[in-house]
C-alpha cells in the first residue's frame, strides 16, 4: 500500500514532501543531495525559495549538485573537477 501512494507522487511532489519533513526537524544544518535532479522548473524554483528562506532563519545548508541553480543563494561556491576541489570565484 505504501508503495502504490508513493507512485502518486510526482518527483517534484516526493522532493517537497521530504524537504516538509526534514523542516519539521528543525535541524540546525541540512544536506541535500541533488535536490533538483529530475524535477521539473516549477518544483526547482519552489525547492530554491524554500532553501533561501531556511537560511534565512539561520540554517546552515550544504548542497551538492549539478546544477547552478542553487548558486544566487550560496554563500560558497566549491566545484570538484579533476579530482580537484576548488572554490569559485
Amino acid at each position: 500500500m505504501k508503495d502504490r501512494k508513493a507512485k502518486l507522487l510526482s518527483g517534484g511532489e516526493r522532493q517537497r514532501v521530504t524537504l516538509a519533513r526534514v523542516l519539521l526537524l528543525d535541524k540546525k544544518m541540512i544536506y541535500a543531495d541533488e535536490p533538483s535532479a529530475n524535477i521539473d522548473d516549477g518544483n526547482i524554483a519552489i525547492i530554491r525559495e524554500t532553501f533561501a528562506r531556511i537560511k534565512e532563519n539561520g540554517t546552515s545548508l550544504l548542497v551538492v549538485s549539478h546544477d547552478d541553480v542553487f548558486d544566487e543563494i550560496s554563500d560558497r561556491i566549491f566545484i570538484l573537477e579533476g579530482g580537484s576541489l576548488h572554490e569559485k570565484e
